[in-house]
C-alpha cells in the first residue's frame, strides 16, 4: 500500500469511516515504517502496532512529533474525557445514545498513569448521585482480570444506602477506586459462586467493616447494622471459612442469607442464626446464617409470550446439540426440576430478598448457567403524584396543612365548604423505576415477568456471535442474545459487560509478522468492543446499548409523571392525561 493510500487511511480514521479492522488489514512492514515515520516505537505484536497507528492517526496532522510517552499519552486522555462526558450526558437525559467502551492501546505505564488519574476524577464524583440510583462498574471482565478490567462487581448506588452486586477479586480496591464508600455497603447480591464473581468476598467485608471504623472514630457514632450477603447455597460456607480461618475481626455482624429451592415456597425467610464469633473478645464479628425459600408465580400471558418469543428466535439460530433450554426443538415443554426447582410453564420461582428500603424492593430469579446461578430485580416503589397548587386554589383551597393530606391520599373541606378529594389536584404517582442485573447466563428466560419495561438492563456479552455455539455450551451469552433479550423486554437500555479477555486486544496476534494465520487471530480483532455494541444494538433494533468498562456510572433517568389535564379556570370535571 502506497502513502497516498496511507494518507487516505488517516483522513478516513479522523472522520470516523474507517476503523482499526482496517488497518489490520495492512502489512505489518508498512505498520511499523509509519509509525517510524512518526517517531514511535515500532516493535510489539500486531495488534499493538495497529492500535498505536490508530492513536497517531487521531492526533491533529499540524501536531509535529514529540516523544513516545507524549504521543501516547494524548489520545489516551481523549478517550477518558469522551468517557467522562458520555457518564455526565447518561445524569442530564436518557434520549442520547452512549456508547462507553475501554479505552485502548498505550503502554503500560500510561494504563497505570491513566487509571490513577481517572480514580481521583470518580473519587470526585462520588456525591453527584443526581437521579439517586446509580450503577458504578467496578469490574467488567470475564474468567480473569486484564490490564484494563478487573473481574465482576457492580455496586448500585441508591439515596442513603449502596448495593454490591457481585464481588470477584480485587473488588475492595476498585471500590476505593472508584470512589465509592465502603462504609455505605448494606448489602452484597452474588448472581453463583464461580471464582470471578465472589472470590472477593472477604476483602469486600474487610473493607466495609474498616470504613466503618474510620467513620465512626471521626462521627463517635458507631454503626453496628449488619452487613447482608446473599446468594446461592454454599455461599455461606464460603464466607465463614474466609473469616474463621484467617481470624478476621469485622465491627458489624454479617448475616448470609442463601437462597434455596426446595419446591414450591411462600418466599418466607428463616430466623438468622448464629455460628461463631470468629475468637473475637468483644462478641462483634458474629456470622449469622438464614435461608429464603422461593415463592412459585404464575407468570402473565405476555410474560409467556415474550419469553416464547424470545426462545424460539434463539432455537432458529442455535445449533441443537448445544441447547441449554429445558425444551428443545420437538420437545413438550413439560415443566422439569433443575437446581430443586420447579421451572417451565406452571410458574416460575422468585427470592423476595429486600422490601422497601431505600423506596427499593429487590428480589432474585433462576437463571441457565453451569451452576446455580441468579439474576436481580431492583424496583423501586411509585412516588407520589404531583400536587397541583393552581387547582387547588381555583377549587377555593389556599396553601396550608391540606396540601400535606392531600399528597397523603386524604380528602378535605375548603373554606367554602366543598370537598376536595385528592386525585382531583393531585396527579397519578410516577412509576417507579427497574433495573435488571443478570449475572452469567445463556438463558434469562425465568426472570422474564420481573424485567419487562426494565429502565436498564446490565446482561454479560462474553461472546460475540460468531461464537456462538461456545458461549452456548459454556452456559454464557453472545451480544446477540444481549439484544435480543432486551428487546424481548421491551427495555429502554442495555449495558453490556462481562467481556472476554479477547476483545481488549491482548490476544489478538500470536505473532508479529504476517505468517500468523490472520483468518484465527484477528476474526476477535474484527470483532472489538465496538463490534459487539453494535451486534447487540442490531437485535435491540437500534436502541440504547453501552459497553461498560472499569469505573463506567450511568445514572438511571427517572420517569415522567403523568399531568392532570384540569388547570385553574377550567371546569370542576377534572381528568387525568
Amino acid at each position: 500500500m502506497g502513502a497516498a493510500m496511507i494518507g487516505d487511511l488517516e483522513k478516513d480514521i479522523l472522520t470516523g469511516t474507517i476503523t482499526k479492522t482496517a488497518i489490520s488489514k495492512l502489512k505489518v512492514a508498512t505498520i511499523r515504517e509509519e509509525l517510524r515515520k512518526r517517531g514511535l516505537d515500532d516493535k510489539g505484536l500486531k495488534g499493538d502496532l495497529v492500535v498505536r497507528f490508530y492513536e497517531a492517526a487521531l492526533a491533529p496532522p499540524e501536531q509535529p512529533p514529540t516523544p513516545l510517552p507524549k504521543q501516547e499519552k494524548a489520545p489516551r486522555e481523549q478517550l477518558e474525557q469522551q468517557h467522562e462526558e458520555e457518564a455526565r450526558s447518561n445524569r442530564v437525559s436518557s434520549k442520547s445514545t452512549t456508547r462507553a467502551s475501554e479505552g485502548r492501546g498505550g503502554r503500560k505505564g500510561n494504563r497505570r498513569e491513566a487509571g490513577r488519574k481517572g480514580s481521583q476524577r470518580h473519587a470526585e464524583r462520588d456525591n453527584s448521585n443526581s437521579t439517586g440510583m446509580e450503577i458504578v462498574f467496578l469490574g467488567t471482565s470475564s474468567g480473569s482480570p486484564t490490564p484494563t478490567r478487573n473481574v465482576t462487581s457492580i455496586a448500585f448506588r441508591l439515596e442513603k444506602t449502596t448495593y454490591l452486586f457481585d464481588c470477584g477479586e480485587g473488588t475492595q480496591r476498585q471500590l476505593h477506586k472508584a470512589g465509592v464508600r465502603p462504609s455505605r455497603i448494606s448489602k452484597i447480591f452474588i448472581t453463583h459462586l464461580h471464582g470471578d464473581h465472589c472470590f472477593g468476598i472477604a476483602g469486600a467485608i474487610c473493607a466495609i467493616s474498616n470504613s466503618r471504623r474510620d467513620l465512626a472514630s471521626k462521627s463517635g457514632r458507631a454503626d453496628e447494622s449488619a452487613l447482608h450477603i446473599y446468594g446461592p447455597p454454599g455461599i455461606f460456607q464460603l464466607v465463614r471459612v474466609q473469616l474463621e480461618v484467617s481470624q478476621t475481626h469485622v465491627a458489624m455482624p454479617v448475616v448470609v442469607h442463601e437462597l434455596v429451592s426446595n419446591g414450591p415456597g411462600d418466599g418466607s425467610s428463616t430466623r438468622p442464626q448464629t455460628v461463631g464469633d470468629q475468637g473475637n473478645r468483644r462478641g462483634r464479628s458474629q456470622i449469622y446464617y438464614s435461608k429464603v425459600t422461593s415463592k412459585t408465580e404464575q407468570p402473565d400471558r405476555h410474560s409467556l409470550a415474550t419469553d416464547g418469543a424470545f426462545r424460539l428466535g434463539l432455537l432458529r439460530q442455535w445449533d441443537c446439540q448445544w441447547m441449554c433450554f429445558h425444551f428443545r426443538g420437538g420437545g413438550t415443554g413439560r415443566p422439569v426440576v433443575k437446581f430443586g426447582v420447579v421451572r417451565g410453564r406452571e410458574g416460575e420461582g422468585k427470592w423476595p430478598l429486600v422490601e422497601d428500603e431505600d423506596g427499593v424492593c429487590v428480589h432474585a430469579a433462576h437463571l441457565e448457567h453451569k451452576v446455580e446461578c441468579f439474576g436481580y430485580a431492583i424496583q423501586e416503589r411509585d412516588s407520589p403524584g404531583m400536587l397541583q397548587p393552581d387547582r387547588c386554589k381555583a377549587l377555593g383551597l389556599p396553601a396550608g396543612k391540606a396540601y400535606a393530606q392531600l399528597k397523603e391520599g386524604l380528602a378535605v373541606t375548603a373554606p367554602n365548604g366543598r370537598v376536595i378529594q385528592p386525585d382531583e389536584v393531585v396527579g397519578p404517582p410516577r412509576p417507579g423505576r427497574r433495573a435488571i442485573i443478570l449475572g452469567d447466563t445463556c438463558d434469562p428466560w425465568m426472570i422474564t415477568s420481573s424485567a419487562m419495561q426494565a429502565d436498564v438492563i446490565v446482561h454479560e456479552a462474553t461472546f460475540h456471535e460468531g461464537h456462538r455455539n461456545m458461549a452456548v455450551k459454556a452456559g454464557h451469552s453472545t451480544a446477540h442474545m444481549a439484544g435480543l433479550f432486551a428487546h424481548n423486554i421491551q427495555a429502554s437500555a442495555l449495558i453490556l459487560t462481562h467481556f472476554s479477555a479477547r476483545y481488549d486486544g491482548y490476544q489478538d496476534a500470536a505473532e508479529e509478522e504476517d505468517s500468523f494465520l490472520p483468518q484465527k487471530a484477528l476474526k476477535d480483532f474484527d470483532f472489538s468492543i465496538d463490534g459487539l455494541v453494535q451486534e447487540a444494538r442490531h437485535a435491540f433494533h437500534g436502541k440504547k446499548v453501552m459497553a461498560a468498562h472499569d469505573f463506567f456510572r450511568y445514572q438511571i433517568p427517572r420517569r415522567e409523571a403523568p399531568q392532570l389535564v384540569a388547570r385553574a379556570g377550567s371546569s370542576e370535571e377534572s381528568h387525568l392525561e
